[in-house]
């Protein structure tokens, strides 16, 4: 064999030899982003039936204005969800005797204009009113910027809210622990985090599902209209009001942690939702993406008239 015979051959063995290293790694990668997908398919089913279980309790115990709170990312981001923690009234007998003398056992009144509610202890048990990072009110406050609250601090039967001193409710509204669930991004994960009034202040411990990237809202009222069901228009209502919802349908996407090539795989927009959120353009495209899509209906919401036309047989 001449030199140059052997310098041919060696060319072609490295040939050969790099286009079987790409397949191998590439085959690697795609078998690894199933893997990674497969695993986020196991995980979300009890996901999802949580927050399913979440929002169909919404409602329980509280008067309806303060059964939960939608935060509209816009059109360039997620959505957060806030309910009220159905787990306080657990209709022990001194529960039970609450509900008869109370319509909104679940809830506390403001007594002034100093935050000060009339008892801390909504089941007669442990305080319910606890300061956290993550410790949130739903209130029935006529306006939007008020209608969710984080308790930085509790002194007495007083509370601070939002780490302002100023922020103040109006003398007889209503509030209540709420439940939280949102989206973000913790050491380059996307995660979907949820916290109740028993969360403690750990962001990690929070964390219910990884490679969650996005969270998006839409409900539709008695009057039979959907909202925040696209246009990319804002859905924040200035007169939001939770008890003229009926149906809820929520999106979650889960996305792989890595790329796989395709470009063409991008990240769905759904709802009002009509930008991925970032600068560069096509950052969102390459992965696998997975959509959960579900409806509720809200049984608590239901008025006395709209109970009777559905479970009475005869009414009087």
């Amino acid at each position: 064999m001449t030199l140059i015979e052997l310098m041919v051959c060696i060319a072609i063995t490295g040939v050969v030899m790099t286009i079987a290293v790409s397949l191998f790694f590439t085959q690697y990668k795609s078998q690894h982003s199933r893997k990674q997908v497969i695993e986020i398919q196991e995980t979300m089913p009890a996901v999802v039936e949580m927050l399913k279980t979440d929002m169909r309790q919404a409602g329980w115990s509280v008067t309806p204005s303060t059964a939960f709170f939608f935060e509209d990312g816009g059109t360039t981001g997620s959505d957060r969800i806030y309910v009220n923690d159905s787990s306080i009234i657990d209709l022990t007998r001194d529960d039970v005797i609450r509900f008869v003398e109370n319509d909104h056992p679940g809830c506390a009144e403001i007594r002034n204009d100093s935050n000060e509610v009339d008892r801390l202890n909504l089941d007669q048990a442990d305080n319910d009113f606890i300061k956290g990072d993550y410790h949130y009110v739903l209130t029935n406050n006529a306006t939007n910027a008020k209608r969710v609250a984080k308790i930085s601090d509790v002194n007495g039967n007083k509370l601070e809210l939002n780490d302002d001193a100023n922020f103040k409710l109006n003398t007889g509204d209503l509030v209540t622990p709420a439940v939280a669930y949102w989206i973000e991004k913790i050491d380059e994960r996307w995660v979907l985090l949820r916290s109740d009034r028993n969360s403690i202040d750990d962001k990690e411990s929070l964390i219910l599902a990884e490679d969650v990237v996005d969270l998006q809202v839409e409900y539709k009222t008695k009057d039979d209209k959907w909202h925040c069901d696209g246009g990319g228009e804002s859905c924040q209502n200035s007169s939001f009001n939770a008890s003229d919802v009926r149906t809820v349908r929520l999106h979650l996407v889960t996305r792989s942690r890595d790329k796989v090539g395709r470009n063409d795989s991008c990240m769905p927009l759904l709802a009002n939702r009509t930008e991925d959120g970032c600068e560069l353009e096509g950052c969102t495209c390459g992965y696998v993406y997975k959509r959960f899509q579900f409806e509720i209906n809200l049984e608590n919401m239901l008025d006395e008239g709209e109970r009777c036309d559905k479970y009475c047989d005869q009414c009087f």
